[in-house]
């Protein structure tokens, strides 16, 4: 028996596969992530945070000595200043922001325990409108001289994109009808949408919403920079019902998403089209004849039926000298 279990594990390196496969990998993996507070848009003026989350999601503890570099960020270097750099953790690491480089680094040795987690936050203030890519010209890393040897070396760096605009996104829309009233079933009511950037965003995917017309709104173009517009159109039939009811009322918004895809909508606009009957028929006018004209109708009339009977009353003559 003894022989037989020996010689299953000495035969067995499928199973021995298994067994390795299935053990865990005991190794440090450093991990980071960088999220803004402003939703990916700010308003000139306007002050945000970047933080970057950083945790250790491996089984074993990653070691540090002093002076190893714990965090490196290339922040964007033009039209925006840094300030409130801070670092939340049990960690034992000062951070320094030279240009617009931010070096995070230990002061004495610390090892990031299995699951422990910190977060490193910057504030920044642009001083223009435009796109701030974070890193630019760099990297943001965490371990950026590769002193931790890691089970993934893949996750350690991070990146965010902030866009600052005049003021907020925003979309006006105006909804007019082709016609003030119908009068009847089947008429048709053309609608115009104006939809307007009013915010200091470009907007994209723009719809526009509408309650009560037979097909979704069109519009002619599916983005508009600040201070564009464009001019969306729908109809409506009229029913049977909207005579009943006597004016037809729907209500219009226009949608769409900023360059964070934040959903931005436009106060809502409404339009009502009056039922009115439609006009009565003329009236036909019946000539009326002069009293003679009757007289004479009348006169004819009798001497029709006279040369009818007379004709009757010959016939029946000529009829009884035959026979």
């Amino acid at each position: 028996m003894r022989s037989r279990v020996k010689s299953c594990w000495v035969y067995s390196p499928v199973l021995l596969m298994l067994l390795l496969a299935a053990a865990p990998v005991w190794a440090s993996d450093l991990t980071a992530v960088k999220t803004n507070d402003a939703g990916g848009t700010v308003v000139l003026g306007s002050s945000f945070d970047w933080t970057i989350s950083g945790k250790n999601e491996g089984t074993v503890g990653a070691d540090f000595v002093s002076g190893d570099v714990l965090i490196r960020d290339t922040l964007p270097a033009t039209n925006i200043t840094y300030s409130g750099v801070s670092l939340v953790g049990p960690l034992h690491v000062s951070c320094s922001l030279a240009a617009n480089v931010l070096t995070c680094t230990f002061t004495g040795a610390w090892s990031i325990a299995p699951g422990e987690s910190y977060q490193l936050r910057v504030t920044g203030t642009p001083s223009a409108t435009g796109i701030f890519v974070n890193p630019t010209g760099g990297v943001c890393m965490v371990d950026p001289d590769g002193v931790i040897t890691e089970s993934d070396e893949t996750n350690n760096t991070a990146s965010d994109t902030v866009v600052v605009g005049v003021s907020a996104a925003a979309l006006t829309l105006d909804k007019t009808s082709d016609v003030a009233t119908y009068s009847a079933i089947y008429d048709v009511i053309n609608y115009s949408y104006l939809v307007t950037n009013s915010g200091g965003f470009t907007v994209s995917s723009l719809a526009v919403t509408d309650t009560n017309v037979n097909a979704p709104p069109t519009c002619p173009v599916s983005s508009l920079a600040p201070a564009d517009f464009t001019t969306c159109t729908a109809a409506y039939t009229v029913k049977q019902a909207d005579i009943v009811a006597g004016s037809i009322t729907n209500t219009a918004s226009a949608s769409g998403n900023d360059p964070s895809s934040n959903l931005i909508t436009s106060p809502n606009d409404s339009e009502t089209v009056a039922f009115v009957p439609p006009p009565p028929l003329p009236s036909v006018a019946v000539p009326t004849l002069p009293a003679w004209s009757l007289i004479l109708l009348f006169s004819m009339l009798a001497l029709v039926v006279f040369l009818e009977t007379r004709t009757r009353h010959v016939l029946r003559v000529r009829l009884l000298m035959k026979s």
